[in-house]
């Protein structure tokens, strides 16, 4: 009896070790992209709708959302207020500072392909030419996403007479800037046609 018991146990050890290490290898890669593929989907299910398709501008105001994440909650919910405030700002007037640069690299074929990214992107606040001082804050999200953050904030802009004013008076302002510097532009223009006479 203990000889079939010693056969039986060096069977069960012989097929175990029957997957070699690149099959484990090719289980285990199969695996953790399943489990990218869920965590996507996930992200995907729960985004919130008004992020999708963010409101359509009334006759009192205007809309924007954006969304983040971050290691931190604050710097999640930060992040996420700014992207939604540059959205703000870029229907207001396309005069804000911002810069946005991405490269994507693909290589290999259909689910074999490796995919290399870098985004970055940089909103410089310190925008003169839109004052969003006034806007609200219509709803925030936030959830867990792996080891992070995530949040969505939707921001509404009123068109009350303060805010029309102020936009008024900055139109008015550049406007007066650029007849002032169209002036100071043919006065020296002038004075050059009058020295190149002598």
């Amino acid at each position: 009896m203990n000889n079939i018991t010693l056969i039986t146990m060096l069977s069960i050890g012989l097929i175990g070790c029957s997957t070699s290490p690149l099959e484990r290898h090719e289980k285990l890669v199969e695996k953790q992209f399943e489990q990218r593929e869920d965590r996507v989907d996930e992200v995907i299910d729960n985004i919130p709708d008004w992020y999708v398709q963010v409101p359509q501008p009334t006759g009192a105001g205007f809309y924007a959302a954006g969304t983040s994440t971050g290691r931190l909650l604050k710097t999640s919910v930060m992040k996420s207020t700014l992207d939604a405030e540059f959205a703000l700002a870029k229907q207001y007037k396309q005069l804000v500072s911002g810069n946005e640069r991405s490269f994507v690299r693909e290589s290999g074929e259909g689910d074999n392909a490796q995919l290399q990214s870098e985004a970055q992107q940089v909103v410089d606040k310190l925008v003169k030419e839109v004052d969003l001082s006034g806007y609200k804050v219509i709803d925030k999200l936030i959830q867990k996403e792996g080891v992070t953050y995530r949040s969505y904030v939707l921001l509404y802009m009123p068109y009350d007479a303060n805010n029309l004013v102020k936009m008024a008076r900055k139109t008015t302002r550049i406007a007066a800037q650029e007849a002032y510097d169209e002036l100071d532009r043919r006065i020296i223009d002038s004075d050059s046609r009058v020295n190149d006479s002598y």
